[in-house]
């Protein structure tokens, strides 16, 4: 998590100073747990909501996903810029230049 701007006291425990909550996700993948069952136990799913504050697990829920979907689906273009030594030239890409269009994805 880079940054939110959640209620104190509710959606706010998405940060590991507040809560383990985000450590749910360590050593899952896209078939752990099974797609249908990426979502808070509210939905049917297996993660975790906070008494008071669904919408905000629901998201983190689904963006970890798309991101999962995201890698997959780009996994040869990734690691081969992450292997290339730094060009010095154009800007970074940044968490804040990425939007929902530009993570949308199709479900498999």
């Amino acid at each position: 998590m880079i940054g939110h701007k959640e209620t104190p006291g509710l959606g706010d425990r998405i940060e590991t100073r507040k809560s383990n909550w985000v450590t749910e996700f360590e050593g899952r993948s896209l078939g752990n747990p099974a797609p249908r069952e990426w979502n808070v136990k509210k939905n049917g799913g297996v993660f975790d909501q906070f008494t008071g504050a669904t919408i905000t697990p629901r998201a983190v829920v689904k963006a970890v996903q798309k991101s999962l979907i995201y890698f997959r689906q780009h996994q040869q273009i990734i690691q081969a810029q992450l292997n290339k030594p730094p060009s010095g030239h154009g800007p970074a890409v940044t968490p804040g230049d990425l939007t929902d269009e530009s993570l949308s994805v199709e479900q498999p």
